[in-house]
C-alpha cells in the first residue's frame, strides 16, 4: 500500500512537472509537453537550438515543436514524422530577410500595422511565404509574387 502511494504521488508529479505555461498566455491555458517525444528529434532540437524554448506536440504520427529563438525573438515551428526528418518548418522573417517584391508588397498593403511574415518550407524544397492579417492569409511564391488569397472569416 505504502509503494503504491508513493507510486501515484511520484505520477502525478511527474504530470505536474511536464506542465507549462507560456508568457503572453492566458494563466489559466496551460501547454502539456508530450513525454513520448522520440529521443532522434529532441536530440536534435538540442543541438540546433540549444537556447530555445521547445513546446512540443503531437499532430497524427507527426511530431511538431514551436519555440522563439533568443538570439533574434523570431518565432519557428517544425514538424518531424515518426522517424525524425523534418517533413515541414515555419519561420518567422523580418521583411528585409524578404524578397523585394514582397517587402513591396507588405509596405505597400500594410503601412501602418506591424506584419509578420513567414516561410513556409516542405521536405521536398518548396517554399513559400505567407503573410497573416486578422481576416485572411496571403500566401506568395519562392520568389515572393501573389500566388493566392484565403479568408478566414465565414
Amino acid at each position: 500500500m505504502k509503494q503504491t502511494l508513493i507510486y501515484i504521488f511520484f505520477i502525478i508529479n511527474l504530470g505536474l512537472k511536464s506542465q507549462v505555461s507560456l508568457p503572453g498566455v492566458h494563466p489559466d491555458i496551460v501547454l502539456v509537453q508530450n513525454p513520448m517525444t522520440p529521443y532522434v528529434m529532441l536530440d536534435f532540437f538540442a543541438r540546433h537550438h540549444p537556447d530555445a524554448i521547445p513546446y512540443w506536440s503531437c499532430e497524427g504520427k507527426n511530431y511538431t515543436v514551436r519555440f522563439v529563438d533568443p538570439a533574434t525573438d523570431l518565432a519557428h515551428m517544425l514538424t518531424f514524422d515518426r522517424h525524425g526528418v523534418i517533413i515541414k518548418s515555419h519561420s518567422e522573417l523580418r521583411l528585409d530577410e524578404c524578397p523585394e517584391s514582397l517587402r513591396e508588397y507588405c509596405t505597400k498593403n500594410y503601412p501602418r500595422s506591424a506584419v509578420r511574415i513567414w516561410l513556409y518550407e516542405e521536405l521536398q524544397g518548396d517554399r513559400k511565404y505567407y503573410v497573416n492579417t486578422q481576416s485572411s492569409t496571403q500566401w506568395f511564391d519562392q520568389n515572393g509574387q501573389v500566388i493566392r488569397k484565403r479568408f478566414l472569416g465565414l
